[in-house]
This record gives structure tokens, C-alpha cells and sequence, in this order.
């Protein structure tokens, strides 16, 4: 079995259910311990606008949109060799996942592409989204490649493409309500970062669990997704914990990005 031919198994089959029950890069809330703690004066004010909490747009909210825009690009592609935009979402599978009988999901990943195929997403999307998409929908792509959990074969690095929901454009909260960011480890020992927001900016983070219970938010830095979490429940703390996959390098560099250095 080739490489591709066995990545194609495991991701599709049956309706992603690998890829969609569990989540390399995960977000949960918590309380902030004592560690390593960077100030709210200390942080760079550029670098704390380009951290964003947003609320994100389900695959079901937006397929038949994609679905349509990736058609029309088809039509409009005179190269009989080009891929759409769902076999370029789908990792170039024969069986794209969209086209699957009954595909649904109420996560915000509208597929995965492989590092070499994300620019040529971007371009049909920027030519043809307009028409198509929803007007706050805004699209990024996951900070690190996904993996699949178990898996024994080759991997190609490939992203995820994430549905975030604007509001005017702009997050429903930004990093400037952050007071505080810590690097810590998880109870299992994984580097995470621990976030804490300013009294204004709890009020408006517990809001924004409020109304997203049983739904997902996203953590974008830089323009990339690091995380999406479903929202259990209303958190009135203000205290949001990043952890997943990340490397202590991983941490290290996007703390460093919010002194500003």
C-alpha cells in the first residue's frame, strides 16, 4: 500500500472519524499558577493586536458554500490537470471527504492540505471566495501540522484550514485584554501557555463562552490557528491555557513574539 493510499485510509475512513475525535492541538481553561510570568506594561502593544479569540463558523454552516466555490473554480480552471479546491482540501484524495455520503461535522476544519498545495488554496479562494463565502468568514490555517494519532505510516506534512467568524473584521477579543503569560507544563508534562486577562477582558472572555457552549473558539497568533477547543461551559475566571503539541521552543518563540523581541 502506498504511502498516500494508506494516509487516505486512515483520514477517510470512516467520515474522518480519526482526524475528528481527536485533536492534536487542543485549548482548555484553566486557573494560572505561579511561573515565569510576563507583565501586561512589558508586552509589545503590535504584537499582543495579532492575538485574537474567535468564534468559528462549523463545517455544516458553510459546506454548501464551499462546496459551490470549489465548483466554481473548476469551471473557471482550463487546465484538465488542476486539482479543486476539495481534492486539494481533501490531501488530493481520489475520495475527497466533502463528496462522502451524509459528511458532516461541527468542528471548524474545512479540510487539510499538504504544505506544497496551501498557496494554491489561498488563490482559489481569494479569486472566487467573495461570491461564495459568507462576509465575516475569515480562514487561517493551523500553526503546526496535524498528525494522525497512531498512525505507523509516513506522514506528509499537511495543515488544517479553520472557519473563524468576525466581528467587523476583528476577533471577539484581542490580546491587548491579556494581563499576564506564563510557560508552564501540564499535568502530563507538556510545555503549554497560560494566559490572563485583565478585569475588562475576563468580562468579555466569560461572554464569549456564554453564548459558544458546545461550540468551538479559536486561538490565532500571528495569523495562525494554535488551537480550537469546544467550549464546555461559561468561564468566568479569565484564565485560558494553550496546550497541545507544542515544543518548549514552540513556547519560548511566542512569548518572545509578545515582548515584542
Amino acid at each position: 500500500m502506498s504511502t498516500m493510499k494508506a494516509l487516505r485510509t486512515i483520514l477517510f475512513k470512516p467520515l474522518c472519524g480519526i482526524v475528528f475525535s481527536v485533536t492534536v492541538i487542543v485549548m482548555a481553561f484553566t486557573s494560572c499558577s505561579n511561573s515565569s510570568d510576563t507583565t501586561k506594561d512589558q508586552f509589545h502593544k503590535e504584537s499582543m493586536a495579532q492575538i485574537g479569540l474567535y468564534e468559528t463558523y462549523s463545517w455544516d454552516e458553510v459546506a454548501d458554500a464551499f462546496i459551490n466555490l470549489s465548483k466554481e473554480g473548476a469551471k473557471q480552471n482550463t487546465n484538465p490537470d488542476a486539482f479543486t479546491l476539495e481534492r486539494l482540501l481533501s490531501l488530493r484524495s481520489e475520495s475527497p471527504v466533502w463528496s462522502q455520503p451524509n459528511y458532516s461535522s461541527d468542528k471548524p476544519v474545512i479540510g487539510w492540505a499538504l504544505v506544497e498545495d496551501t498557496a494554491a488554496v489561498n488563490s482559489i479562494i481569494a479569486q472566487y471566495g467573495a461570491e461564495y463565502l459568507p462576509q465575516d468568514l475569515k480562514l487561517a490555517w493551523s500553526f503546526k501540522p496535524f498528525e494522525i494519532p497512531y498512525s505507523k505510516v509516513e506522514q506528509p506534512e499537511s495543515y488544517e484550514l479553520i472557519a473563524l467568524k468576525t466581528s467587523d473584521g476583528k476577533p471577539s477579543l484581542t490580546g491587548e485584554s491579556i494581563a499576564s503569560v506564563q510557560k508552564d507544563l501540564t499535568p502530563d508534562n507538556q510545555y503549554c501557555m497560560l494566559f490572563k486577562f485583565d478585569d475588562e477582558g475576563a468580562q468579555q472572555f466569560a461572554q464569549l463562552t456564554a453564548r459558544n457552549i458546545n461550540r468551538y473558539i479559536a486561538n490565532v497568533i500571528k495569523g495562525k490557528v494554535y488551537s480550537y477547543p469546544m467550549v464546555m461551559c461559561e468561564i468566568i475566571n479569565g484564565n485560558a491555557q494553550i496546550a497541545g503539541n507544542f515544543t518548549e521552543e514552540d513556547i519560548d518563540s511566542t512569548i518572545s513574539f509578545i515582548y515584542g523581541k
